[in-house]
């Protein structure tokens, strides 16, 4: 017998006592009994760490219970291990980061042969979602900036957008999407990117000083007389009556014999101004200033 039999021994060497042998002719016999050892050794217990995962930004903690065992017997139990991580701390990147545990504590443990192993801590991206604000210009004119807002999530501290948004090519009026191009908060983000326009607003009709048929775009106070290329003033009021009177916007006709005078006209005089045989409207410095006082004269009035 021993008392280190039982399942409940604990680890130690135990005395195995021997009595009573039974056999044929053992009266002939002095017996002497000799006790011998039990020894009862450490069991195995593995700790595992539990895998685990996080946002990238958020900080990680551990309570020290994150664990699972294999092995105890009799009531032992574990209540708490030592975890830790370098992917626990909010400046961890995305990827797998190791759990290691060690320290055990619990009822017991003196009679295992413990084991650790360790988890998983995974990284994950932080998802952010930026969207585009609508812009727009003015034929012509060149492209705003092209900026943004931040409209679910945030940018952990530190952490800044690079690269630059852009838009589809192109210059008429209309609208041109504004997309992500090379705009981006890196690897450690699951960027939403949401897109707004662009709109390209015409010239007024006003503004313009040339086109393909230029007495239908040119502004109504210059009016092509039939048969001829010239133009002349048509007042449409007092006010810019009087204005094309003091700028001496008078009536010129332009042939191709007359080119070559009206040019040494244009060139001695720049209140006057004149369409070219290649339909451009020539305009001079002393004109455009009164031919803008029209223009904003009449949008006033329409307003």
């Amino acid at each position: 017998t021993s008392t280190g039999a039982p399942v409940t021994a604990t680890v130690g060497p135990y005395d195995i006592l021997i009595s009573d042998a039974s056999g044929t002719g053992l009266g002939n016999y002095s017996i002497t009994y000799h006790k011998g050892t039990l020894t009862v050794g450490k069991k195995d217990l593995d700790v595992t760490a539990d895998s685990d995962s996080k946002t990238y930004g958020d900080t990680h903690t551990f309570d020290g219970t994150e664990f699972t065992t294999s092995g105890l017997i009799n009531g032992n139990t574990v209540t708490s291990a030592t975890l830790s991580s370098t992917g626990a701390p909010v400046t961890a990147t995305v990827g797998p980061y190791d759990i290691l545990v060690s320290g055990a504590v619990g009822s017991g443990l003196g009679n295992y042969e413990i084991t650790y192993t360790k988890g998983k801590l995974t990284v994950n991206t932080r998802p952010i979602e930026v969207t585009a604000n609508p812009q727009s210009k003015n034929e012509g004119d060149p492209d705003p900036a092209f900026t943004y807002q931040i409209t679910s999530g945030s940018l952990v501290t530190g952490d800044i957008f690079s690269g630059d948004l852009s838009r589809v090519a192109g210059e008429s009026a209309g609208t041109y999407p504004i997309i992500q191009d090379t705009f981006t908060a890196g690897s450690n983000y699951d960027l939403k990117y949401v897109g707004a326009d662009l709109t390209i607003i015409a010239k007024p009709v006003e503004d313009l000083f040339y086109a393909q048929d230029p007495f239908k775009y040119v502004y109504p106070q210059l009016e092509r007389m039939p048969g001829d290329m010239g133009v002349q003033a048509h007042p449409m009021d007092a006010f810019t009556s009087d204005l094309l009177m003091r700028s001496n916007l008078l009536y010129h006709p332009l042939t191709p014999s007359d080119m070559a005078a009206f040019d040494a006209l244009i060139i001695s005089d720049d209140a006057y101004t004149f369409i070219d045989g290649a339909l451009n409207l020539i305009g001079h410095d002393g004109l455009l200033p009164l031919l803008d006082e029209i223009i904003k004269k009449r949008k006033q009035e329409t307003l």
